[in-house]
């Protein structure tokens, strides 16, 4: 069966819900993961982690 994206999307929500994380805590972890990549050509630049929509 084929599930609208609405619908998918309405299910992650409240699977992330159920489990304890919120679409914050995504945001943030993706955050960390890019200010602490160990390679430095793909670390985030300073000029991107202020830009990132965890401060907004």
């Amino acid at each position: 069966m084929i599930l609208c994206c609405t619908r998918v999307f309405k299910a992650a929500r409240m699977f992330s819900t159920l489990v304890g994380h919120s679409g914050r805590e995504y945001v943030r972890q993706k955050l960390i993961l890019r200010m602490t990549n160990l390679d430095p050509a793909k670390r985030a630049l300073m000029s991107d982690i202020i830009m990132d929509p965890y401060w907004n």
